[in-house]
């Protein structure tokens, strides 16, 4: 198990539980979601408890859809805090960008 590992599933445990998903509900959501890459709970549990070799970035994506946070989100291995000073830069920037596309 790798901290890296470690990291990205206590990401997910943490916006899975304020998106209001169990981890039923979300293996449940994946199975309809996107079949193909569906997890179990009990894979889905090892995940969020880092006890996986690797991820599958696909799973990692459909995932960040379900729960709707960005993916980089839960790939970033800095601080929370940090990714947020970070996020709401990027929005400043997006926003700049639409106003002078806007404008020409």
């Amino acid at each position: 198990m790798s901290n890296e590992v470690s990291i990205v599933g206590a990401k997910i445990r943490k916006a899975r539980i304020e998106n209001g998903h169990t981890l039923n509900s979300l293996s449940e959501a994946l199975e309809k979601y996107k079949p193909e890459i569906r997890c179990s709970v009990s894979g889905l549990h090892k995940i969020e408890n880092g006890r996986v070799q690797s991820l599958n970035l696909a799973r990692i994506k459909a995932i960040a859809e379900i729960l709707d946070v960005d993916e980089s989100y839960l790939l970033y291995q800095g601080k929370d805090s940090d990714y947020e000073a970070i996020g709401m830069r990027g929005k400043e920037i997006k926003e700049g960008i639409k106003n002078i596309i806007k404008d020409e």
